[in-house]
């Protein structure tokens, strides 16, 4: 019992380390800031010295739970850098905003700018080290995934395998079916429960789960998503959730003032290297540098948008409307460093000033392929109940070779459950992805045994039995 118990907190009493720590790095930025600025503070003013800290302390404390940059050991280098540079500048701007609220706590300007300094220079080096050290001490967590069918559930095994720090340690995959299931689940095993399971399989899992308080983490449906967004209603005594998947005329009107400003600003700004961008590519081949394709915006109205030319004139006169692959020969070299930065797509900061697009929303898709895809996955047409985006919570989440299922899930959530906090979320994560050019590679075909074999790669050897794959560490 003290083992799991022990097993279960060990990541946590981690991050509650980190957390110190983090905090630590800001005190010291700030008093090392404090020294430099007002050398004689420490003399005359120790009670303004000592409320500033107080202060400081406190803000760095309620932004760091907020934005959590203190667990990096369950996120990527670049990731947990991003988030720590926008929480520290949120603590500085917070800082300056109670200083002309409250005056003389002594928390100056240049003192804020000495210790931002500080802050993510130690940061920088502090994160790099502390991830290495995570995932030399924090073990794996072993992980049953029970799924409808074994091959659907290999690629969530995938997904596990590959998670950032190893997080995660394969121990068996279970058709819903499976006799003697319960006997492997325990407290400190981590369940995944795929949207392939029967509904009255995957009600039972998550009762059971919820009563012997073990970690159960369900890969959502469709169903799932629409539910999961309903708002508690009542009539009478009897309890109703009111399924409301479109977006109200006061979140429209709201969103579409911010994404004038947001359009506006950015392309005055963006404008000189706008044209820089089309004089490259007019260079490159005498070409027209933009691009135009027919896509769905919402209620499936088509219009045109437009992008920088990244590929070859005419890429797809034989070939049709297909998705880049990795090492796409119709990509031009500008091209590939055009879409690496997604520079590419700033051409569509005009959509969205004319009102076709939204800076935040589902990408819109061509005709033909959205035709092709709500064939296999009828719940694709969803996605127009909204008006298609620059960016959005596929692109921050997932990967250009994201599988067109998982990429929906994520836009199906948006749909479900869009918010102005969401928006500006997904618009700071569009930052840290511009800095992220494997997330813009091209799709790859995948098999089964493709899939396989990335398993063993990751050191796990694959036994398979009737209703049930077991792993074992190589």
């Amino acid at each position: 019992m003290l083992k799991a118990i022990f097993r279960l907190s060990k990541g946590r009493w981690f991050y509650g380390a980190e957390l110190i720590i983090d905090l630590l790095i800001v005190a010291l930025s700030y008093y090392i800031g404090f020294k430099i600025q007002r050398p004689n503070l420490f003399v005359e003013s120790t009670q303004e010295l000592y409320i500033s800290f107080i202060l400081i302390c406190t803000i760095s404390l309620l932004v760091f739970l907020a934005l959590k940059p203190y667990k990096c050991g369950k996120k990527m280098y670049m990731q947990t850098m991003f988030n720590l540079i926008i929480s520290v500048i949120l603590i500085a701007v917070f800082s300056i905003i109670i200083d002309f609220m409250i005056k003389g706590i002594g928390v100056w300007r240049r003192t804020l700018f000495y210790a931002l300094i500080i802050q993510v220079s130690a940061y920088a080096v502090y994160k790099y080290f502390i991830i290495k050290i995570h995932n030399k001490i924090i073990k794996p967590r072993d992980c049953i995934i029970i799924g409808k069918d074994l091959d659907y559930s290999i690629k969530i095994a995938v997904k596990l395998a590959e998670s950032q720090g190893n997080l995660f340690n394969l121990k068996y995959i279970f058709k819903q079916d499976s006799e003697g299931l319960y006997e492997h689940l325990d407290s400190s095993i981590q369940i995944f429960i795929c949207s392939s399971c029967d509904s009255e399989y995957k009600t039972e899992y998550m009762e059971y789960c919820a009563v012997n308080n073990i970690d159960c983490t369900v890969i959502p449906s469709m169903r799932d998503l629409i539910i999961n967004s309903g708002k508690a209603n009542n009539i009478n005594d009897m309890m109703m959730l009111d399924l409301i998947v479109k977006m109200d005329i006061e979140s429209k009107l709201i969103k579409r003032v911010i994404d004038l400003l947001i359009s506006t600003i950015s392309i005055i700004i963006l404008l000189p290297l706008m044209i820089i961008i089309y004089l490259l590519i007019y260079i490159q081949d005498r070409k027209d540098p933009i691009y135009s394709q027919i896509r769905l915006a919402r209620d499936n109205r088509e219009f045109k948008i437009y992008k920088f030319r990244s590929m070859i004139v005419g890429a797809e006169e034989h070939t049709g409307a297909v998705l880049a692959t990795e090492n796409d020969e119709r990509i031009t070299k500008l091209g590939k460093l055009l879409r690496a930065s997604r520079i590419d797509e700033l051409p569509q900061l005009f959509n969205v000033f004319k009102g076709e697009m939204s800076i935040v929303g589902p990408r819109p898709e061509r005709p033909d392929l959205a035709k092709k895809i709500i064939k296999k996955l009828p719940e694709f047409r969803y996605r127009t109940l909204v008006k298609p985006g620059l960016t959005g919570y596929a692109q921050v989440l997932g990967r250009y070779d994201t599988q067109f299922k998982d990429k929906l899930l994520f836009d199906l959530y948006y749909v479900n459950n869009f918010s102005l906090l969401l928006d500006f979320n997904i618009m700071f994560n569009t930052i840290r992805i511009l800095f992220t050019p494997s997330i813009t590679k091209g799709v790859t075909e995948e098999s089964i045994i493709d899939i396989r074999d990335i398993i063993r790669s990751k050191g796990y050897k694959m036994n398979d039995k009737k209703d049930r794959i077991e792993f074992e560490k190589m």
